[in-house]
């Protein structure tokens, strides 16, 4: 495969992780100003991503690339706190 194709295919796949993380927003139950935030980043990825497709601005992919791994960074040490908090209180 080319270079466009691979990266067509990455924003393929990371336009559907956003979108899925967008829609399981707890928007009920969860921390509003963080809801709020999540709400916002996924809102412009979503964007960006649709730009990046319209232009074939394919270099703007090392952007959400390197959000996309801060999430999940940051989404492993909160799935770390929240088992060492449940270990601690059971």
């Amino acid at each position: 495969k080319g270079e466009k194709d691979k990266a067509r295919e990455f924003r393929s796949r990371a336009l559907a992780i956003i979108t899925e993380l967008h829609a399981s927003l707890d928007r009920e139950k969860g921390d509003k100003e963080l809801v709020s935030q999540l709400e916002e980043l996924y809102a412009f990825m979503i964007k960006e991503m649709g730009r990046i497709g319209l232009e074939e601005d394919f270099d703007a992919l090392k952007n959400i690339e390197e959000i996309m791994q801060k999430l999940y960074e940051g989404f492993k040490e909160a799935a770390k706190e929240f088992k060492k908090l449940k270990a601690e209180g059971a």
